[in-house]
């Protein structure tokens, strides 16, 4: 699901090249995705509601081939633009609707089923910056790899059908628009927790590359220490996984990921010529981050109901505050001509997910569970 927004970044110099725009709006092709990733999260409910999850997803994944398809083949920039809001609210709708299907279908294990759609994205997003410049040489254009991602979009829909064709359906509920719990300061920990790790992760997924090329790096290379930084996330999701429900603390794990970020960054930031040692570190550092950030809100509600309003505020809030990193870091590259002002801003970011980690205590989260189960539900 992720293939046609990750495959931009090492995509973005020869993107910029041909099209001959700035860095501020390549930046929006980052940028807009997220954006709609952030607008559907919370009504994403109400098409659980009328479809079912598993049915939401289906459409979803329709969408994305059909959109992807069309900015391959789109002429011009205004085009390109408007059909990755399509592509962005594909993306963002199946990503809202995942975890209410990890809450129903298997709701005993949190952290594995959560642990399960990460990976997913996780390697889709590792395949999509490692081959998205070999692919473009091959094909001779960006414009291929893009076209090839939609296709696999076609493919993952077909699999997604057949996964459930079986299994009995969802069951219907009345449309309502979920009641996220605004006034809960612990939801709004865990939107931040969400929303700093996502806006470093799509801050270098949208410019780690350019940064490394204009470090002196080839295109290629960038893109794969990039994809190097994504896969390191592979088994990090697992292991999250396998462990996130068997003992320790959610903070001791949230913690230990979020240093591993900072180190990672600030790395790059003062000594960027062993790039690849770096992504490998804040590659474990966020692989770790995702899955839990994303098992916070399921660990704090009490029902699907309730966990709907919890992932429809984090996601919505998260995302709205990580969309705006890749366009005004593109921004200031404009603005500076380097990236050389871009990068000490992410590890302040960094430094900040460190913070509000040490504040995701068990006692808060405990507190935050009693309270949801005697709150209603929906509006």
């Amino acid at each position: 699901m992720r293939l046609q927004l990750v495959s931009i970044g090492p995509l973005v110099p020869r993107l910029s090249d041909d099209l001959a725009i700035p860095h501020a709006i390549t930046g929006l092709l980052v940028t807009l995705p997220v954006m709609c990733m952030a607008i559907v999260a919370i009504p994403a409910s109400m098409v659980a509601d009328r479809f079912g999850p598993v049915r939401g997803v289906t459409l979803c994944l329709v969408l994305l081939a059909t959109a992807g398809a069309l900015r391959s083949i789109a002429p011009e920039p205004v085009s390109i633009l408007a059909l990755t809001i399509p592509i962005g609210l594909a993306i963002g709708l199946g990503g809202s609707l995942l975890p209410i299907v990890a809450k129903e279908r298997l709701p005993a294990v949190p952290a594995a089923s959560t642990g399960a759609y990460v990976t997913g994205f996780v390697l889709g997003s590792a395949v999509a910056s490692a081959t998205a410049v070999p692919l473009a040489d091959a094909l001779g254009s960006w414009r291929g790899p893009l076209l090839l991602f939609a296709g696999l979009g076609a493919v993952l829909f077909a699999l997604w059908g057949a996964s459930f064709r079986d299994r009995p359906p969802s069951p219907r509920r009345p449309i309502r628009l979920p009641r996220p719990p605004w006034r809960r300061p612990v939801a709004w920990l865990i939107v931040l927790v969400f929303g700093v790790q996502s806006l470093i992760f799509f801050a270098l997924v949208a410019w780690m590359p350019a940064f490394y090329v204009e470090h002196g790096w080839r295109d290629q290379d960038a893109g794969l220490a990039l994809s190097l930084l994504i896969s390191v996330g592979l088994p990090a999701s697992m292991v999250m996984g396998a462990v996130g429900d068997r003992g320790g603390s959610r903070r001791g794990y949230l913690v230990a990921a979020s240093i591993f970020t900072l180190a990672g960054v600030a790395g790059m930031n003062v000594l960027p010529d062993p790039g690849f040692l770096w992504a490998l570190v804040v590659g474990l550092g966020l692989g770790m981050l995702f899955p839990l950030s994303l098992t916070l809100p399921l660990d704090v509600a009490g029902d699907p109901a309730r966990a709907s309003g919890y992932v429809g505020l984090t996601l919505a809030a998260g995302y709205f505050l990580s969309s705006v990193a890749p366009f005004l870091l593109g921004a200031l590259r404009d603005a500076t001509g380097s990236f050389a002002a871009s990068l000490p801003v992410v590890v302040v970011l960094a430094a900040v997910l460190v913070a509000v980690c040490l504040l995701a205590s068990p006692e808060r989260l405990a507190i935050e569970r009693a309270a949801a189960r005697e709150s209603p539900s929906a509006a």
